[in-house]
């Protein structure tokens, strides 16, 4: 039974073309790991969105995530993280990577040779007047970021 519903979504999918996805987390405290595997998102990829967020993004041991535009806390969420750490962790964003989209203490850190790579970067867009982004990019020794 399991099988034909399978089928079915592969054709439905297939009648449709390309179906692009956003991942994103919809609750409070969070944590995706991609540990030693290879996730390729078609959509942007959002680490806490929503005034209750406050999620972790994890990628160590060669992890790699690739996705169009990344966001490590969205609209009014804070205290959202994303660790890149380890030979061959990567997040690579084809387009931005914004750290604190409308919204403040969020963190992105890179550490022990891992890597993340983006067209542009962005630290507190479009911050709220009356809270000052106060969202951090660490990139310590032996580590990359580029932009």
């Amino acid at each position: 039974m399991k099988t034909s519903r399978v089928i079915h979504v592969a054709l439905l999918l297939g009648l449709l073309g390309t179906v692009t996805a956003s991942a994103q987390y919809t609750g409070s405290y969070q944590t995706n790991s991609l540990n030693n595997s290879t996730n390729n998102w078609a959509g942007d990829y959002v680490i806490g969105t929503g005034p209750w967020a406050h999620d972790v993004l994890i990628i160590q041991n060669a992890g790699v995530l690739s996705n169009a535009s990344g966001y490590a806390g969205y609209t009014g969420s804070s205290n959202n993280t994303a660790l890149i750490t380890g030979a061959g962790s990567v997040w690579a964003n084809s387009a931005d990577l914004t750290v604190g989209y409308l919204s403040a203490g969020n963190l992105l850190t890179i550490a022990n040779s891992g890597s993340v790579s983006s067209a542009s970067g962005w630290i507190g867009t479009m911050a709220p007047a009356a809270t000052p982004s106060s969202s951090p990019v660490l990139a310590p020794s032996g580590a990359t970021a580029t932009t």
